[in-house]
């Protein structure tokens, strides 16, 4: 599972990803890259990793027919867009919607940054603080600020 929280042009990620077998069940690893930069823009992964991963090789690319996978209902991926234009949610509707708050957050830990940040916390406060509260939330703190 994920948090993913923007505050003041910085995006920051916990580094946990779940899991879950059949025969294994639910195991975490804090090992997981969810933030990548392409194209002079900062793309932030949550929800299932295979579309999201899709979603960040295709997204600016000239290929206008999307990848099959994007636009799965059964799958359940979002991910952040952080340009020059501003913030903007991607999900497998693929009708990108700006965000227009002075602060956001995304995955299951979205409350507990949330409320760090309505208490003035930073993007990467917020994602320790709810690395501290959720369980599906963990490992090392990554954050990007967009360059120039």
């Amino acid at each position: 599972m994920t948090v993913i929280a923007y505050r003041d042009g910085v995006i920051a990620a916990d580094s946990r990803v779940t899991v879950e077998g059949k025969e294994s069940g639910i195991r975490f690893f804090d090992s997981s890259v969810k933030l990548f930069r392409k194209d002079g823009c900062i793309i932030a992964t949550a929800g299932a990793s295979a579309p999201s991963l899709v979603f960040t090789r295709w997204y600016g690319t000239r290929v206008k027919k999307p990848p099959d996978i994007l636009v799965d209902a059964k799958l359940d991926w979002t991910c952040l867009v952080l340009d020059k234009t501003g913030l903007w949610e991607w999900d497998s509707s693929l009708e990108p919607e700006q965000v227009l708050e002075k602060f956001y957050a995304i995955g299951t830990g979205c409350k507990a940054a949330l409320g760090a940040m309505h208490m003035h916390a930073t993007a990467i406060e917020a994602v320790q603080i709810a690395c501290l509260i959720d369980p599906n939330c963990g490992g090392l703190v990554q954050s990007m600020k967009l360059e120039g």
